[in-house]
């Protein structure tokens, strides 16, 4: 018993709680945190983003297109229109692919029906491919040189960013 009387060894005893409990308070202040941000993060939709998000964000976009005010709500609403007509022709593509999916895994597969299926595939996507042409050359339309340059760096990192092989093998590298 009188190794614990020791003052030495209730003095360690003490710090040692001690940092203990100032890292388990600390960490449930990160983790506390950390909840809260992701929760309103996620609770962030495009409806409800703060204004000045969207400003700043078309701001630069403006900045680096080199357009004005109003080409800049002429580019917003053909990208909109855009958007919309892309948004249906996945939407078909979703189906699609889910037609083809049921119609490949039943017991007894319908090779006119696949083929249909397939075809009708090739043309949607041959139609979102018109419309992303058509968008571009609308977007170019009336700009100058300098505009059409930097229309063109923005628009290419836009179309290659989901097809870029790297990106692919870097996304599933970092999920292994």
């Amino acid at each position: 018993m009188t190794y614990f009387k020791s003052k030495n060894i209730w003095f360690w005893a003490f710090i040692i709680l001690l940092i203990v409990n100032i890292s388990a308070i600390s960490t449930m202040f990160y983790v506390i945190h950390n909840f809260h941000i992701h929760e309103e993060m996620e609770m962030m939709t495009p409806d409800n983003l703060p204004e000045n998000i969207n400003k700043n964000r078309n701001s630069q976009l403006q900045i680096k297109l080199g357009l004005s005010k109003k080409e800049m709500h002429e580019f917003h609403d053909l990208r909109m229109e855009h958007v919309d007509k892309m948004k249906d022709n996945k939407d078909e593509i979703r189906t699609l692919r889910l037609q083809l999916f049921e119609e490949i895994s039943a017991e007894k597969q319908n090779k006119n029906k696949i083929d249909s299926i397939k075809t009708q595939l090739l043309k949607t996507h041959s139609t979102m491919i018109d419309e992303s042409i058509s968008f571009y050359n609308k977007l170019i339309a009336g700009r100058t040189p300098k505009q059409i340059e930097r229309i063109n760096s923005v628009y290419k990192r836009m179309m290659m960013r989901d097809g870029n092989p790297e990106r692919m093998n870097n996304r599933i590298n970092r999920r292994r």
